[in-house]
C-alpha cells in the first residue's frame, strides 16, 4: 500500500509540533530558572549551625521561632564587626541566599531567623519588646562575650513585623516592605528622624510598572537620599540587579 502524502492531516500534524515547541519552550525556561541560583553555599569556608525552635530564654505569646541558624566563615575575626541579623516570616529565597552568601563571604556573621507572629491584628509597638528580647537571647547564647552591636537586614516583610528602635541596632536595612498607606507614612517619617533606619526599595514592582512605593516617595516629593536607596529599573525581585542590590547592601553595612 502506498503512502499518500496528500491524504495527511497536515493541520493536525502542525499543531502537535506547535504544541510540542510551546512545551519544550516551557521546559527550558522553568530549568533556567530552577538551575540559576545555587542550592547550597559554594564558598567551602562558609559553615552553618542550625537551632530548631524558641530559645529556652525566651518567653514570648505574640512570636515564636520557627528555626534559626548562624552562619560564619573560618576566616571570621570575632568582634571586628557586628552580628547581622534578617529577621523573617517567611520561607528564605534564592535571593536572600545569594545575599547571605556574599556578605558572610566578606567576613561578617549572619543570623538568619525565621519567625511566626502569633498575634493577627496588630500595631507598631505589639512584638517589639519580644523581637529584642529574642535577639539578645541569640546573642547571649552564640556568645557570652561578643558586644551586642547588631544590623537587621528583612526583605520584603510588613513594616510592624520587624522595625526596631534600641540603641543596640546600629542599623536597619528594609528592602521592599509591604506596602500600606499607613505603614509607608510612618516609614518616611522614622527615614526623615532616625538615621538608622535605611529604605532600600525597586522601581517596579513587575516589569512596566512602578511599584507603589515608588509612586508614593515621587508624589509626595520625597528624595532619594542617604536613607533611601532606588535600584533603578528593577523589579522587586532585583532579577539581573542582584549585583547593584547587594553593592548597595555592602556600602550601607561595612
Amino acid at each position: 500500500m502506498s503512502f499518500d502524502i496528500f491524504r495527511v492531516d497536515w493541520i493536525t500534524v502542525d499543531s502537535i509540533i506547535i504544541i510540542a515547541l510551546i512545551l519544550i519552550l516551557i521546559a527550558v525556561k522553568v530549568v533556567k530558572h530552577l538551575t540559576r541560583w545555587r542550592h547550597s553555599f559554594t564558598n567551602e569556608k562558609i559553615h552553618q549551625s542550625k537551632f530548631n525552635g524558641n530559645l529556652p530564654s525566651l518567653n514570648s505569646q505574640k512570636i515564636k521561632v520557627n528555626y534559626w541558624s548562624c552562619i560564619q566563615t573560618d576566616d571570621i575575626k570575632k568582634n571586628q564587626l557586628p552580628y547581622l541579623l534578617i529577621l523573617r516570616t517567611k520561607r528564605k529565597s534564592r535571593l536572600l541566599h545569594a545575599l547571605i552568601e556574599g556578605i558572610v563571604s566578606y567576613g561578617m556573621n549572619v543570623i538568619d531567623v525565621k519567625l511566626e507572629i502569633l498575634i493577627k491584628e496588630r500595631t507598631e509597638n505589639d512584638i517589639l519588646e519580644d523581637l529584642s528580647e529574642l535577639i539578645h537571647s541569640i546573642l547571649n547564647y552564640i556568645d557570652q562575650e561578643t558586644n551586642k552591636n547588631y544590623l537587621i537586614l528583612t526583605l520584603r516583610e510588613k513594616r510592624v513585623n520587624t522595625l526596631i528602635n534600641e540603641a543596640d541596632c546600629k542599623l536597619q536595612i528594609v528592602i521592599n516592605p509591604k506596602f500600606s498607606q499607613m505603614n509607608s507614612n510612618a516609614l518616611i517619617s522614622n527615614l526623615s528622624s532616625n538615621s538608622n533606619y535605611h529604605l532600600l526599595i525597586s522601581e517596579y514592582s513587575l516589569k512596566f510598572i512602578k511599584s507603589r512605593w515608588y509612586r508614593h516617595i515621587i508624589k509626595n516629593n520625597q528624595e532619594f537620599s542617604s536613607n533611601l536607596t532606588l535600584i533603578q529599573k528593577s523589579t522587586h525581585k532585583f532579577k539581573h540587579y542582584e549585583t547593584l542590590l547587594f553593592g548597595a547592601l555592602m556600602e550601607l553595612i561595612i
